[in-house]
């Protein structure tokens, strides 16, 4: 709960959020034509059991876990690629076409904690930075960057965002009401000052012809969240979706981080807890079709949905392993895996209903490359395929060494929303350290 004084200080801050330095871009459009909407699933999520399933007959040769115990069906897309995908997954096939599957994300070679690879994902660098988040707001059409919802594990230097609840909002919204009382006088003297002092050409004059800017952009935004509606949602996650609508409706912020399973448990390390998982996955998967649903049938304005207007991305900070190396098959817990990780994206610039990437140790008889076993050396992981950018399709090759260039990564993901958002190609991802941008995944676009 906020007390009155963090309130008005919530409130001031979103205010004084226009006083920070204008980042050079494009001009500024009447407002923003596209959104992000980033879901988080953290904890890292068992990619076996979504969309990068393994037969049955991989468990009896002992080589990957099936709490399930059953055998995955075929996800098709619509560009001839495929995964197989497991039965939580079932709620999401009759919206197939708003989202496309992308397979063997190669998060990391190096770092396989939890903040390491959150912060690749968000910031593109394991001890935080920046989001991408926050990038693709560079044309400033919003006084906030994003919003977040839910605890993340990251550090993150972003300035023009906040964490925000239902609860939160609804006060902020009272708050910044009773500002009217107060606001009136302040303009007056201010725009007072600014006539005697606003002469850039003299000492502190470009300061106060700033301050009296930043002072009128701040009632504006008051404005906005003045006319925030959230309604009365009848669940929680109804409350959060109420929040991102009215957020993006009413221009407050260019996009918003969802942690959607904050309540949920998936770092499951020990036997006991991945034989129990099956109904999380479930939980998932119900929730992230009603994200989907709720995005398709809220209108944003008199032509388009939210979803028309908004790319969504998800995903979380790495897979996991197929089994433990010390553990027998049927008693088998599951450890990080940040060499293979499925992202899905969809919304407004993305074709949906595609399968895009592979893992590899799709069989028992799979010879692994060279590449792979010097990462993975007990077998014990899936790792993304080698992947042709020019044909958007996995590579057969068994490379003997590693080039992280020929992988799909996650900073290729990054970019392929950065594109779409116009991002300057100076803050666009690498594929390593001083090497090229991370090939945008063209498939995807529509």
């Amino acid at each position: 709960m906020l007390s009155r004084r963090s309130l008005l200080f919530s409130a001031s801050a979103l205010g004084l959020t226009l006083l920070l330095p204008r980042r050079k871009g494009r001009a500024e459009s009447p407002k923003p034509t596209r959104f992000l909407l980033h879901v988080m699933a953290q904890g890292g999520l068992d990619t076996s059991m979504l969309f990068d399933a393994r037969p049955l007959a991989m468990t009896a040769a002992g080589k990957i876990h099936n709490p399930l115990g059953e055998e995955p069906t075929v996800w098709a897309g619509d560009n001839g690629q495929q995964t197989l995908a497991g039965s939580a997954t079932g709620v999401l096939r009759p919206l197939r076409d708003r989202f496309s599957v992308v397979n063997g994300v190669v998060m990391s070679t190096t770092f396989d904690g939890h903040d390491q690879n959150t912060n690749l994902f968000l910031a593109g660098n394991p001890f935080g930075g920046t989001s991408f988040n926050a990038a693709v707001n560079g044309d400033e059409v919003a006084p906030l960057d994003y919003i977040r919802l839910g605890f993340l594990l990251a550090t993150l230097q972003d300035d023009k965002t906040i964490q925000i609840t239902p609860q939160a909002l609804d006060q902020l919204v009272t708050g910044v009401t009773s500002l009217d009382r107060i606001a009136p006088s302040l303009d007056d003297f201010l725009s007072a000052e600014s006539a005697a002092l606003g002469d850039p050409t003299k000492r502190f004059g470009a300061g106060v012809l700033g301050l009296d800017r930043a002072t009128v952009a701040s009632r504006e935004l008051q404005q906005r969240i003045k006319a925030v509606r959230l309604g009365n949602p009848g669940d929680p996650l109804d409350a959060q979706l109420s929040v991102i609508r009215e957020v993006f409706k009413l221009g407050i912020a260019r996009g918003a981080v969802f942690n959607l399973v904050e309540d949920i448990a998936f770092d499951t390390h020990s036997p006991q807890q991945a034989t129990t998982q099956a109904p999380s996955y479930v939980q998932l998967c119900n929730r992230l079709a009603r994200v989907f649903r709720y995005l398709a049938d809220t209108p944003f304005d008199d032509t388009s949905s939210l979803l028309d207007v908004t790319t969504v991305v998800v995903g979380s900070e790495f897979g996991r392993t197929m089994r433990q190396a010390q553990n027998p098959i049927d008693n088998t817990g599951t450890d990080h895996n940040p060499l293979s990780s499925s992202v899905l994206i969809g919304g407004a610039g993305i074709r949906g209903g595609l399968v895009v990437g592979a893992s590899d140790f799709q069989a028992t008889t799979e010879t692994l490359s060279g590449a792979h076993l010097s990462l993975d050396p007990e077998a014990v992981k899936t790792m993304g395929r080698p992947f042709d950018f020019d044909t958007g399709a996995p590579r057969t090759d068994l490379p003997s060494g590693l080039a992280v260039g020929d992988y799909l990564q996650i900073g290729s993901v990054i970019n392929t929303v950065y594109s779409l958002f116009g991002v300057d190609e100076d803050h666009w991802r690498l594929v390593e350290r001083n090497g090229d941008p991370a090939p945008v995944l063209s498939t995807l676009l529509a």
